[in-house]
Formats: structure tokens, sequence, C-alpha cells
């Protein structure tokens, strides 16, 4: 866009004849690409390690956007850290391991997504986006959000509700004549913590739908008009296309820009389609135009044919998916796509055609004209008529008792359970060989079970099934791991017995396995069975012990409050020889590794002690002293300046915890000063003698100011009064 375009773009937004926005919330038509990379992609990390740009208003980070005036591409807020006091938010994209933008805002007004689109002037997009406020604390801010086109805004969300639920904003804008690129923001008009995802902005047009074929009668022109649905170009442009392989390519039909297609010569095997947008100007782009689905031609040749077909009573004739059973005259006519008919003349005859049905029951074996049935037939005699139907005599022969009988039930009995065996229901009587006459029966031991039913014609069935037993056991043993991280514990199935080998073994309900020996287990309590061959179980539970660790301890930690920069004299105390030791403390620690060290503190009093043993055990102690910011400098309140080797000078004393004087003065009463000391001590400058420039001064009272820097990397000031006496 020029210079001159914009400057008019804008003079339409100041006027308000820039973008309008319909009443509708949704595309009725076809919704193009979305022309942003608004769903902001996709993930294995659970950030975006690489800065994408989209504001320059916010700081991008690769973690947790808890700082204010942040933004981060994250998978979800799921693993928030705690005292963020942030919703469990993932990404509203739908696609797996989807990214959403994060942000952090706290400037009102700052941009959070900005990005610069070509589109089409004179026609409607979409603009949408969904957002979810993050705060859910009480008192929290509730964010609100405004996307701005080209400087214009044209959604408010007003303030987001904390309702851990995306919101989803969208509305139409239509693109002023002219304009070919524009700007789409999201700006945060209120501050807070939110998420924002599937920024999109999509050319909404019509529908266009052609017939898959047109059939047509001969010496007629065929006319193809499109279905129009929901169109919204003001001024549309139509180009006509057609291809001969199938819709592999397509060529634009010259001159054919009108809405319909009218051809007057039709050739089997070629496709049509028509294109549409608004304008011929942005019709050459191509995704400023919508694209009808294909149609194909096909000439159609009208018949008429005659047709006298004769049935026997009974039948029927059918035609063309019509069925004609009356004696009769019938005019069939079949239409086509195009309206060109085929007639079709029937005349049907019918001849008398004859046919009995009789039933007969018997039982399986029993003969009929001397013949034994055991299964359910029909027999069928055919008589000929002297026009040519058949006479049919059917006699339908039903057979009680050829059924396979069955019974239902576990065929194994595993342990001390029963089961139930089942007999088919229906039957008129039953009776087995225990003396029960129910169709059911419950067991709990093996053997042969016999089983004698009869039907209702009263026929007799026998079947039997034979039920196992088996109860397999074991006796399982363990042995400990070396401490609470180590995986070297065993656990063995012993004594197996009691079932029908070969045996399978399994832990904990994983897979079954045929060694019986279960390696490389923490502690815990684990549940092993056993299964034998005919299926049946048995299992219980067996503790993986710990193995007691030697005892560990530091000698030397006071047992009261201490001041900061004491030297502590620490040693390791411990039964196992082995042990490799590791210090890790605040302040001054004279050896890493040693077991005897001395450590001086100056901060927390936080001291960790980690023993590690080449199996693997290893022991940690924390200790946590309670320090006193106790600063140790002594400053006189009076020296005598006589020369006699006692209280001399005079100059502050220094303690343990101190580093050194920064500076040191002695001002007289009325502000005067009589004494300076860039830092003390000084071989040069032992400190004040209660001279100023070379003579005495006299006997009083003085002020003076000390400035004294601590171990602790603290400075502190000591102000006061001194009394000089001679």
């Amino acid at each position: 866009m020029n210079d001159q375009m914009r400057l008019l773009l804008l003079l339409a937004l100041s006027l308000g004849l820039g973008f309008s926005m319909p009443a509708q919330s949704i595309c009725e038509g076809s919704l193009g690409e979305n022309l942003l990379s608004g769903d902001f992609g996709t993930g294995q990390s659970e950030f975006l390690m690489v800065n994408p740009f989209y504001t320059d208003d916010l700081d991008f980070v690769s973690t947790w956007p808890a700082d204010v005036n942040t933004y981060a591409i994250g998978l979800s807020t799921s693993n928030s850290p705690a005292g963020l006091c942030w919703s469990d938010i993932t990404d509203n994209s739908g696609a797996e391991n989807g990214y959403m933008l994060i942000a952090n805002v706290a400037t009102v007004g700052s941009s959070v997504f900005a990005r610069s689109v070509e589109v089409c002037d004179g026609i409607q997009y979409q603009v949408a986006f969904d957002a979810v406020n993050l705060e859910e604390c009480a008192g929290s801010n509730t964010p609100a959000l405004s996307v701005f086109l080209d400087g214009a805004e044209i959604i408010n969300t007003g303030s987001q509700p904390i309702n851990n639920s995306w919101q989803t904003y969208s509305t139409f804008i239509e693109i002023p004549g002219g304009v070919d690129f524009s700007t789409l923001e999201v700006r945060c008009i209120n501050s807070g913590v939110f998420a924002v995802d599937n920024v999109s902005i999509q050319h909404c047009g019509p529908t266009i739908t052609l017939p898959a074929m047109v059939e047509l009668c001969p010496e007629t022109n065929a006319m193809i008009t499109p279905v129009v649905d929901n169109g919204n170009y003001p001024t549309p442009y139509f180009q006509w296309q057609q291809s001969y392989d199938g819709g592999a390519s397509w060529v634009d039909m010259q001159g054919e820009n009108a809405p319909n297609l009218n051809i007057g010569t039709v050739q089997q095997g070629i496709l049509y389609r028509v294109q549409m947008a608004n304008g011929a100007v942005n019709f050459m782009s191509e995704s400023c135009r919508v694209t009808s689905n294909p149609t194909t031609l096909n000439p159609a040749t009208p018949v008429e044919i005659y047709l006298t077909p004769t049935v026997c009573e009974g039948d029927t004739f059918y035609y063309q998916g019509q069925a004609f059973s009356e004696e009769g005259s019938y005019t069939l006519a079949l239409p086509g796509d195009s309206g060109c008919d085929s007639l079709i003349h029937v005349q049907l005859f019918t001849f008398p055609a004859y046919q009995h049905l009789y039933s007969l029951n018997l039982c399986e074996g029993e003969l009929y004209n001397n013949q034994a049935y055991y299964g359910d037939t029909t027999i069928t005699q055919l008589y000929s008529t002297v026009n040519g139907c058949d006479s049919i005599v059917q006699v339908e022969i039903e057979v009680s008792g050829s059924e396979d009988l069955y019974i239902t039930g576990d065929d194994v009995i595993c342990g001390d359970n029963s089961t139930t065996l089942n007999a088919p229901p229906a039957y008129v009587s039953y009776l087995w060989n225990t003396g029960s006459d129910q169709a059911s029966i419950a067991i709990n031991t093996g053997g042969l079970y016999e089983l004698t039913v009869t039907n209702s014609a009263g026929c007799e069935l026998s079947t039997s099934l034979e039920v196992m037993e088996s109860a397999p056991t074991f006796l399982a043993a363990s042995n400990p791991v070396a401490c609470q991280d180590a995986e070297n514990g065993q656990i063995t199935l012993n004594a197996v017995s009691g079932g029908v080998s070969p045996y399978l073994y399994r832990i904990d309900g994983e897979a079954w396995q045929e060694g019986s020996t279960f390696q490389n287990l923490g502690p815990g309590i684990y549940s092993v069975a056993v299964q034998d061959a005919w299926g049946c179980e048995y299992e219980e539970s067996i503790e993986v012990s710990i193995e007691e660790l030697p005892e560990l301890s530091i000698a030397g930690l006071p047992n009261q409050v201490t001041d900061y920069g004491d030297t502590l004299y620490l040693a390791v105390v411990s039964d196992r020889l082995d042990y490799q030791y590791r210090w890790e403390a605040d302040g001054l620690i004279s050896c890493d590794t040693c077991s005897e060290v001395t450590w001086e503190s100056f901060y927390l009093g936080q001291l960790s002690l980690w023993a590690s043993a080449p199996d693997g055990c290893d022991q940690r102690l924390d200790v946590s002293l309670d320090l006193r910011d106790r600063y140790r400098v002594f400053i006189p309140s009076a020296f005598s300046p006589n020369g006699d080797g006692n209280n001399d000078t005079f100059y502050p004393a220094l303690g343990s915890n101190a580093r050194k004087v920064i500076s040191f003065n002695v001002y007289d009463r009325w502000g005067g000063e009589v004494y300076a000391n860039p830092g003390l001590p000084d071989p040069d400058l032992p400190g004040w003698d209660g001279a100023y420039k070379g003579e005495a001064m006299d006997s009083g009272t003085y002020l003076y100011d000390a400035q004294i820097e601590f171990n602790n990397g603290k400075t502190r000031r000591f102000a006061g009064v001194v009394n000089l006496m001679r």
C-alpha cells in the first residue's frame, strides 16, 4: 500500500467511513484460509524457545511469564508455580501439542499480537480470536482485550470473566476500496494475566454449487446455472473454466464471464466449473476467489420399447425397477435429468398356477414314507399345467431333537471356587446325573456331568461335560534392597505345586512370564501370582524391605544462636568408611570434600552434606543455623594522648566479622574536620593522636563518623562523640 493510499485509509477511519461490520456473527457462506499464523503452532517442549516477535511492547520469555509485561508461547498452565495463582488452561486449537500465547500485562494499551496481511478490497472478512482470563485469586485483575484493524477498534471483549473457560470473539469487516494490506493487532486495554489463541482473519465468500451432471436431449442447448448461497459480493465477477483431463487442469473459457454458461454443442468427457470474486481486480488474486464444484454434460437419447411378457399367476414381471403382476396394458415413462423421457409399453399376460403346503412334526430318526429324518427339511413335488405353469406340493418336515445340545459353564474349577453348569432354555424337562431336574446346577467338585432333556414334541436329547479341578500354590521369598533409592531387591516363587504344569508367573498384574524370579525391585509390597496350564491362579503379597543405613551426623554444630561470621569446626561422624563427602554452604567452608572442615557463615546459616557410597545408597544432611546480625566493632568513648603509651590514639577496634574501615573522620563541636583517615588499619595512619595540623587540640568533646565493611558484604555507619582528656 503506498503512502497516499494509507493517508486516504486513515482519513476514512477518522471520518467513520472505514471498515463496515455487518450484524452477523458467523460466516454463512464459505470461509477461506486463515491469513494469520494465529494458532501459534505446535511443539514438543513446554514453551517455545525462539522469539516469534509477535509484539514489541512485551518481553518474550521461554518460561513462565511471571514478571509483568512479558509473554510466552506455551502448551498449558497446568504446571504453573503455586505462587502465580493461575487457572489450569490448555491450548484451544484442538491440535496435538498445540501452543497458545500467555501474557502478563501491566501497561494498559500494550500490544499482544500484531501482523500485516494482504487483503482484497470491497469484500467481507471474519476476524476472530479466543481468550481466557488466567487469574483466579480473589481481587485479581480482569483483563479486557481489543482487536484493531489498521488502527480502528473492531472487537472489544470487555472484562474477561474468571471461569477457567475459553471465550470466542468474532466480527465481520468489509475492506474499503483501494486497500491492499491491513495490520491486525490485539491489545490489552486493562492489565492482567491471560491467554490468546486462534487469532484469524478469513475471507467470507459465497458458496457456489453446480449440479454434478446435466443430461440433455438431442438438439437442445445446455444451460448451466450455478446456485449462489449467502453471496456478499457487491460487484461479482465470474469466470467459467473447462477441463479435458478429468479435473487435473483447468483453462479459462474466453469471454465466458456471465453468471450462466450456455453451451450449443454437448461433448462427453468435458468438465465445467465457475470461479467468482468481487470485481475483476480482486479476481487476479487467488485468495480472493471462490470456486464451484465441477459438472459434466451427458447427451441423452430417448427410446420407445414395446414388451409382451407372459407370467404364471402369482409371479411378477420386473422392468427398470417397476413390478407388474396383474394382467393388462401399461405405459412406463423413464424421465432423464434433462427432461428427455423414454417410453416403455408393456402388455402383460398371465396363466393360472397351483400350490399346496403341508406341515409334519417328527422326532429325530423317525420314519416318513419309509425314510428316517434327522433334521428339518422340505419335500417339494412339481407338476406342470397345460400352460406350463408349475403346480407345487410341499411337505415341511420339522425334526425335534436334531438341534445341538450343549452345556455351558467352566470346565475347570480353580481352588475352593465353584461354578454353574447351564442347559439351553425352552425345554419341557431336564435331568442331570446328580439327580437335579433344574436347567442349571451349581458344582464345586470335578467329574463327568451328564444331562438329558425333553422338548415340547416329547423327543429326548442327551449330552455330557467333563469338569476338572486345579489348585496351584507356592512359597515366596524376598531379598531386601540396600537403601531407599536402590533397585536390587529380588522375589522368588518356590515350591510351586497343586496345579497343572507348565506354570506362568507375574508381579503386580504385569504380563505373565515363564521365570519364577523377579529382579531389580525397589522397596515396597508386591503382589505375586502363579497360573497353571488350565488358567487357575494363586496370588499373595510379599514385601521387599530396606536394609538400615549406617548412622550419619555432624559434630561441632552449636545448639544455640550463633553470630554472623563465627567460625565453626565440623567433623563427619559415620560408621561407614567408603563414603565420599560433598559440602555446600553459604559463607566460607574450608574444603568441599573433606570429612573435617571449618565453616564461617555470613548469610542464611544453611549447610548441606552429601555422603555418597559406591552402591548408590547416598545420605544427605541439611543444617539451618539461627544467626544473629551482630556487628562487632568497638569505638572508645575517651582517649588521653599524653604519650604514656596507653590510649594515646583514637580509632575503631574491629571484631572477627568486620573486614575493614572504609573511612574515619573526627570533627570539633562546630563541625570543623580535625582528622580524616580513608581507611584503617594503616601503618602510616594509626588513628587520631589528638592534634590538628601538628598542634595539640584542647580537651573536650569531639564528633566522629566511621564507615565499616563486614564479612557479609554489608557496610554500616557508626557515629558518636569521644572525650579528649589531657
